[in-house]
């Protein structure tokens, strides 16, 4: 279950990189800070997470360490899923 909610992460932070940055490669480890992000694209991540996982966030988890990285998001969602 753990692949597959990286794997969305992923593809989410693909979808939601904001307009004219186009990185080569979109990795487990890559800075969204690095990517472009700022708080309103953060906050479109975390709706698009919401939706696509079908849970709410509780809000002392959308902190600045947890949306350091793909890999950083999955680990802090990955207790929420069940499955």
């Amino acid at each position: 279950m753990y692949d597959d909610v990286l794997r969305t992460v992923l593809q989410l932070v693909r979808t939601h990189i904001p307009p004219g940055d186009t990185p080569v490669r979109v990795s487990p480890e890559s800075a969204l800070s690095e990517l472009g992000f700022q708080s309103l694209a953060i906050v479109r991540l975390i709706v698009g997470l919401e939706a696509e996982l079908g849970l709410e966030l509780p809000a002392d988890l959308v902190d600045g360490e947890v949306f350091r990285t793909p890999s950083t998001i999955a680990d802090a969602i990955r207790p929420l899923v069940r499955g």
